[in-house]
C-alpha cells in the first residue's frame, strides 16, 4: 500500500529547563521531544501506496506548480513529459506507452515515471501539499504491494485530503478509483501507546494486476498554521526498491515569507528560482534515481540516509524556539512538584545524584502514554496532570522534568 508521507511538522527541538530539573536549577534535555514537533517528513511522494508511505514529512507540508504548458504531444523524436501537463489529461494509450518506455532493471516490480509534489504557502503560512505520481505495475508482487493509496491528517489544523486515481490497462482502457470505496479510519489507534483525533483516508485502486499503469493524486491543506512561527520540514527523494525516472518538488510562498532550504547528498541540485506578483517560485527537478536500498534502522537520527530537501518558514532557529519555549512556561507551575522534588532530593550530596533521583522516579512513576488529540500533538499537558494520570509523551515528561 502507499502511504502519503508522514508530514509531522516540527518545531526546532531543543533543550529547555523544565520543572523537576528547575527546582534544582539544573536543566535535563529530553532527546525524544524530536519526535514529533511541527516536523513534515515527505518521502517525495511517500503517502502509502502499499509501497508509498506516509512522509509525514512532512513531513513536513504545499501550490500550484509552476504554470503549466500545454499538453505534450508523444512523439517519436519527443519524450513525452507528463509533468508539463495538468493532472489526469494526458490521453491513455500516449501515458501507457510513456510509462512502459522507462528503462526496468533486473528484480523490479514497479517503475515509477514521475514523482511531482508542489507545496503553496498562504500569507499565514498555511500549507497545500499536491502530490501526483504515475508508475507502471511489472509484477504481481508489484500489484500486492502497490494497490491502494493512504493519506492521514488531523483535523484540528487540517481538511479532509482529496484523492483522485485511474489505472491504465494494456489495453489501454481506464479503471477509475470510485470515491464510495475511500474508507476514514483513525490515523493511530493506540499504535505506540499513542491516542489522538488523527484520521486516515484508505483508497483500494480497481483492476490492479501486471502491466497496468497507475496515475493518482492526492492533496492536502491546512485549514490553520501547524505552529504560527514557522514550519520545518524535509522532503526525501526516491523510492524504496523502485527506481523513479523523474522527481520534481515545487515550491510556491509569499515573497515575504522566510523559506529557507538546504539539500542533503543531493551536492549537485539547484533550484529554479523565479518571482512574479509579490510570490517566489523554487522548482528542484532530478533526472533517473534507483531505487533506494533499505537502511539500518539503528543508525543516528541525523545521520543522512536518503537524498533529501530540507526546509524552514520561520525567521530563526531561535525564533521558534523562543515560541515554544513560551507555550512551555505557560504550562510549566514549579508549585505542584515542589513537595515531590524536596522529598526526592533530600539527603542527596550534588546535582548529579539529585538528577538521578528526579530520573528515577519519573521512569518509575510516569509510563510513556501520548494523548494527542487537538493540539495536544504539539502542546504538552499540565504537569499536574501528568503526575495525577501518571502518562505522558515525551514533551510531557520534558515539561515535567
Amino acid at each position: 500500500m502507499f502511504a502519503a508521507p508522514s508530514k509531522r511538522f516540527s518545531i526546532a527541538s531543543r533543550a529547555f529547563p523544565t520543572l523537576l530539573t528547575r527546582s534544582i536549577h539544573a536543566a535535563v534535555p529530553c532527546l525524544s521531544c524530536r519526535r514529533r514537533l511541527p516536523l513534515a517528513e515527505s518521502h517525495s511522494g511517500r503517502c502509502y501506496l502499499s509501497s508509498f508511505s506516509s512522509r509525514s514529512y512532512v513531513s513536513v507540508l504545499f501550490c500550484a506548480l509552476s504554470a503549466f504548458t500545454s499538453i505534450p504531444v508523444c512523439r517519436a523524436q519527443q519524450a513525452l513529459e507528463p509533468w508539463k501537463a495538468p493532472h489526469f489529461s494526458i490521453e491513455p494509450k500516449a501515458l501507457y506507452e510513456a510509462a512502459s518506455a522507462v528503462s526496468v532493471p533486473d528484480g523490479a516490480n514497479v517503475v515509477l515515471l514521475d514523482d511531482d509534489h508542489s507545496y503553496t504557502f498562504d500569507e499565514s503560512g498555511r500549507i497545500q501539499h499536491v502530490a501526483h505520481y504515475i508508475y507502471k505495475v511489472l509484477t504481481q508482487k508489484g500489484a500486492e504491494g502497490w494497490d491502494s493509496l493512504s493519506v492521514g491528517w488531523e483535523p484540528w489544523h487540517e481538511a479532509r485530503p482529496t484523492i483522485r486515481a485511474r489505472v491504465i490497462a494494456p489495453d489501454f482502457s481506464v479503471h477509475t478509483l470510485d470515491p464510495n470505496a475511500i474508507t476514514e479510519e483513525p490515523a493511530r489507534g493506540g499504535d505506540y501507546k499513542t491516542y489522538s483525533d488523527g484520521k486516515r483516508l484508505r483508497a483500494p485502486f480497481p483492476a490492479i494486476a501486471p502491466g497496468v499503469v497507475v496515475e493518482g493524486e492526492y492533496v492536502e491543506r491546512e485549514t490553520e498554521p501547524f505552529f504560527v512561527p514557522g514550519h520545518v520540514g524535509r522532503i526525501i527523494f526516491g523510492q524504496e526498491r523502485a527506481p523513479v525516472e523523474h522527481s520534481r518538488v515545487v515550491f510556491e510562498a509569499p515573497a515575504s515569507l522566510p523559506l529557507h532550504f538546504g539539500t542533503l547528498l543531493l551536492p549537485d541540485l539547484k533550484p529554479l528560482r523565479s518571482e512574479a506578483d509579490g510570490r517566489v517560485t523554487l522548482t528542484f527537478e532530478l533526472g533517473h534515481l534507483d531505487g533506494i536500498e533499505s537502511h539500518d534502522p539503528n543508525l543516528p537520527p541525523d545521520e543522512a540516509r536518503y537524498p533529501e530537501i530540507e526546509f524552514s518558514t520561520g525567521k530563526s532557529w531561535q525564533g521558534m524556539a523562543a515560541e515554544y519555549l513560551k507555550i512551555v512556561d505557560s504550562r510549566a507551575n514549579p508549585v505542584v512538584v515542589r513537595a515531590i522534588v524536596d522529598k526526592l532530593i533530600a539527603g542527596k550530596k550534588n546535582v548529579a545524584e539529585k538528577e538521578s533521583a528526579i530520573l528515577d522516579y519519573l521512569d518509575r512513576e510516569v509510563r510513556y502514554t501520548g494523548i494527542e488529540f487537538g493540539e495536544a500533538a504539539i502542546v504538552p499537558h499540565d504537569p499536574a496532570d501528568t503526575l495525577n494520570q501518571k502518562y505522558g509523551d515525551c514533551k510531557d515528561k520534558a515539561t515535567l522534568l
